[in-house]
């Protein structure tokens, strides 16, 4: 129990670090950037909203050593990162970025499926920087 306690406080200090590095202006972060419409923001959000439930459903099985919950909502992230993919196809940058998270979110469905709470939790601090680096190239794109 010890173990997953330390992996959790790791996951909690990498988010933090990486999120710190997310704090730009929007001017910044807006330069060069391709424009996106209101009605691509609008579809990818939906499914940034599944995205960020089956995430908390993966913390929460991990916190509880739910091997089955935790496998279970990255497998539907799988599929709700392919079909964000369409959605976003033509957001420069964007593509690498959904390349790590499918990466990471394979790792997490692997390490589940081996009952291995370490190997999900290292997987989890990997999707979590996926994450984090993709809304930096997205978050703030001017929108036509």
């Amino acid at each position: 129990m010890k173990n997953g306690h330390a992996s959790l406080m790791i996951v909690a200090l990498a988010v933090s670090a990486v999120s710190a590095s997310a704090f730009q202006t929007p001017e910044k972060r807006a330069e060069g950037q391709k424009a996106v419409t209101q009605e691509t923001q609008d579809k990818a959000s939906l499914w940034m909203k599944h995205k960020l439930v089956a995430t908390q459903k993966i913390l929460d099985g991990m916190t509880r050593g739910d091997f089955e919950e935790i496998a279970k909502n990255a497998e539907s992230m799988q599929v709700m990162g392919f079909l964000e993919g369409w959605v976003r196809a033509d957001v420069e940058g964007y593509k690498p970025q959904l390349l790590a998270f499918d990466h990471a979110n394979a790792a997490i469905v692997r390490a589940a499926k081996e009952k291995n709470l370490d190997g999900v939790t290292i997987a989890y601090t990997q999707l979590a920087i996926t994450c984090v680096q993709c809304h930096k190239i997205v978050r703030d794109k001017p929108i036509q």
